[in-house]
């Protein structure tokens, strides 16, 4: 009963609270998605392949700066080998998309360093699906944190331009950990994956005064962690610098 009753204080809180906050900035909020394309990551070599349970929170959608955005929150569980066993978490956090300015056909995906993916696709029993080539790039320090795989070896540095991967890990360091963030370029839109045990858009305790000015600005903190990325990444930016 107490689970039941703080499930709709909390689904009240975030009707009052956080839809007006994302209306603020232009954008609409859903506590329930519906239909949530997360096969698109999937496809592109980003989340699991091998899950039993989805489950998606938190849809929130728009525009900000000319960039269309579409974000939830979203979690992957596989079913323990035994009766006894306890599901899984293979993913949890947040599935990005953003359309991307520059114009490119191919797929390309940038990953966390091998080694680190390597030790996560044994735990997660992860199968990435990544059609092309790795591509080297001239960055060292990039070479280190990231794996990059692409369908065009040309458009994918006409894609990563040093500037955007001096700015992508500069996003990294924005979500604390650069192990966090993997992105591919699909269909036109920037695929971004940000894993994190954080539940994100809650408004706060539904058993704290709804007055707390800090609800409010924990709020506006997340969703401009959100749209933040579009400025980090610099999406608007339609030339190849």
């Amino acid at each position: 009963v107490q689970f039941r009753v703080r499930k709709r204080l909390t689904s009240s809180l975030k009707s009052a609270l956080v839809a007006p906050v994302c209306h603020y900035y232009g954008l609409e909020y859903s506590p329930k998605p519906q239909g949530v394309p997360f096969q698109r990551f999937i496809n592109a070599g980003l989340l699991p392949a091998s899950y039993d349970r989805a489950h998606a929170e938190d849809h929130i959608s728009g525009d900000y700066a000319g960039v269309g955005i579409d974000l939830c929150e979203l979690e992957l569980e596989v079913k323990g080998d035994k009766e006894d066993d306890k599901d899984q978490t293979v993913f949890q956090g947040l599935i990005l998309t953003y359309e991307f300015a520059k114009p490119f056909k191919g797929q390309t995906r940038v990953l966390p360093n091998r080694s680190w993916m390597l030790n996560w696709a044994v735990r997660s029993q992860f199968r990435p699906q990544q059609p092309g080539q790795r591509v080297y790039l001239e960055d060292p320090d990039f070479e280190d944190r990231f794996d990059v795989y692409s369908t065009d070896q040309i458009e994918a540095r006409y894609l990563l331009t040093p500037r955007f991967m001096e700015r992508l890990t500069n996003l990294t360091r924005h979500f604390g950990d650069e192990y966090n963030v993997s992105l591919a370029f699909s269909q036109h839109d920037l695929l971004i994956c940000v894993r994190t045990d954080q539940d994100r858009f809650e408004g706060g305790s539904p058993f704290r005064d709804m007055a707390d000015r800090q609800r409010v600005e924990s709020l506006v903190a997340e969703l401009r962690d959100v749209l933040a990325i579009v400025d980090i990444l610099d999406l608007t930016n339609r030339t190849a610098a």
